[in-house]
């Protein structure tokens, strides 16, 4: 999660036990904003 790195989704196997990140700004208005998305495979199964 901390190494900046860039994976695909497709690429990751099912006993991954990382969680995975995309840090995106999201400014509809004025107001500056970060839309953070997170991804688990662990949850993913579950």
């Amino acid at each position: 999660m901390s190494d900046d790195k860039v994976v695909d989704l497709a690429e990751i196997s099912k006993d991954d036990e990382a969680i995975y990140y995309k840090d995106t700004p999201y400014t509809p208005k004025d107001l500056y904003q970060r839309l953070i998305i997170t991804y688990s495979p662990k949850y993913s199964k579950y």
